[in-house]
């Protein structure tokens, strides 16, 4: 994933635009990303995203795991068998 540092106003009007459609900034930006694209490429774009996300979330799962020792023993159902 990248980063994007932006001037703190900036960064306020975007929350409150998020927060005036109900939906999260990372949404909000996602929404504002994509809609110029066609419904096809604009699937792909939240697809390719979602799995990003998943492959980041499995990485800090790993992460916790090895430093912690949870899981060890367990099977993938997460539990002993």
């Amino acid at each position: 994933m990248d980063a994007l540092v932006l001037p703190s106003r900036v960064v306020e009007l975007l929350r409150r635009a998020a927060e005036e459609g109900g939906v999260s900034l990372e949404d909000f930006l996602m929404d504002v990303a994509t809609a110029r694209l066609d419904p096809p490429e604009r699937a792909r774009a939240y697809a390719e995203a979602a799995l990003e996300l998943l492959r980041e979330a499995e990485a800090e799962l790993a992460r916790g795991r090895s430093e912690t020792g949870v899981g060890e023993g367990l099977g993938r159902g997460g539990s002993r068998r």
